[in-house]
């Protein structure tokens, strides 16, 4: 089922966080088959902000998702559901208490613990903490190379993956000087949805494709 073609499938699941009396969870999403990234924190796990959750996922890779694979959380139940079945994905579920039936997601949240959560205090609000996630998400998908890519970062193995049908390269244009190149899963519209955390993008989901806009990534 597992078809190494982007956006087939995404594993989704939740980190769940307990810091000093708080509890905060992080989203997560990766590509199965580009190891593409996507994490943003909440406050809850309710079903309302996983369905805000793959909106926003969905409008930042800017193509259509076939699967997904989820356990049988409660977060994605409910507005989740109607959200997969609005987009058109099919939905699978991994074993209970079975691991290694989401490996790509394990493996992704491992990552990110190490190399991003345990470095900040927690605080701090989703608000102040999602843009610094983001920059390590551009790091993870434009700089880490991936053993299983062929020793390619995530955003160059898509554009090798696109070059082969001949789908159309956009720009991603980042600020601070990170990087530049081009991917075909991140043009200038879908870049707010990534970067802008306080605007919802359900509206703009469900009012169709707006054309390219001039921002920058901050």
């Amino acid at each position: 089922m597992k078809e190494v073609r982007p956006c087939f499938l995404f594993h989704v699941d939740t980190i769940v966080i307990y810091w000093n009396g708080l509890k905060r969870y992080i989203l997560t999403a990766v590509d199965h088959a580009t190891r593409l990234g996507y994490a943003r924190m909440y406050r809850n796990k309710r079903s309302r902000s996983a369905a805000e959750f793959l909106y926003r996922l969905r409008y930042l890779v800017n193509q259509p998702i076939e699967n997904f694979q989820t356990d049988n959380a409660s977060e994605f139940a409910l507005e989740f559901e109607g959200a997969t079945a609005k987009l058109g994905i099919h939905r699978y579920f991994s074993s209970l208490k079975t691991p290694k039936d989401n490996l790509d997601i394990e493996r992704f949240n491992e990552t990110l613990k190490y190399a991003w959560l345990y470095n900040f205090t927690l605080s701090l609000g989703p608000q102040e903490l999602n843009p610094q996630l983001t920059q390590w998400l551009i790091e993870y998908n434009f700089n880490l190379l991936h053993q299983s890519l062929a020793y390619l970062t995530p955003v160059e193995y898509i554009e090798q993956e696109f070059a082969k049908i001949f789908h159309q390269v956009l720009p991603m244009y980042l600020s601070l000087r990170i990087l530049q190149r081009k991917a075909p899963c991140f043009d200038a519209s879908t870049r707010q949805a990534h970067i802008l955390h306080g605007k919802k993008i359900t509206a703009k989901l469900q009012h169709g494709p707006r054309g390219p806009l001039s921002v920058k990534i901050i």
